[in-house]
């Protein structure tokens, strides 16, 4: 994968040299193919009522360009502005929050209420963050205890890099 390279500068009328075109070349890459995280909960997770619960994060669906995740805990690789799509759906009809926490934080919260066998919070947020941000997905559930639907299409974090401040 190309990276960011600082282009090195020439007087005018210079010649580039072979190794400056290669840096325009990575260059271009690099801001074809922005950093972005997908993750998502892989294995149902029991969420007690009226208990705020960090989303285990266990399965990765794509990262790129500096991305990583330890711990349900998504860093971001360079400073600037991020978009975050977040959901978690539970299999029980309850009042559902869910949202992004930047540093303990929430940086982004949803509620909604239950369907007849389950229910999600959805919600999305652009974000400023420093290099080395960390995100985390978290729910609170009002009711009854329940569990998470773990896949890709039903709880999950996704965060893509828009651009610098």
């Amino acid at each position: 994968m190309a990276a960011w390279t600082t282009p090195i500068t020439y007087p005018t009328g210079d010649s580039l040299q072979v190794s400056a075109w290669n840096g325009v070349a990575n260059d271009e890459t690099f801001l074809y193919q922005a950093p972005y995280g997908l993750y998502y909960n892989s294995v149902s997770q029991s969420i007690t009522n009226n208990v705020q619960t960090t989303v285990t994060l266990g399965g990765i669906e794509a990262q790129n360009y500096g991305f990583s995740i330890s711990s349900n805990t998504v860093s971001v690789p360079l400073t600037g502005i991020y978009m975050t799509y977040f959901c978690v759906g539970v299999a029980a009809n309850v009042t559902l929050r869910s949202g992004v926490f930047v540093g303990g934080q929430y940086a982004r919260a949803s509620t909604h209420s239950g369907q007849a066998y389950s229910s999600s919070a959805n919600g999305f947020s652009m974000l400023s963050l420093t290099a080395g941000a960390n995100l985390n997905l978290s729910t609170y559930c009002e009711a009854i205890p329940t569990t998470t639907n773990a896949s890709k299409w039903a709880t999950y974090l996704h965060a893509y890099f828009v651009g610098s401040v």
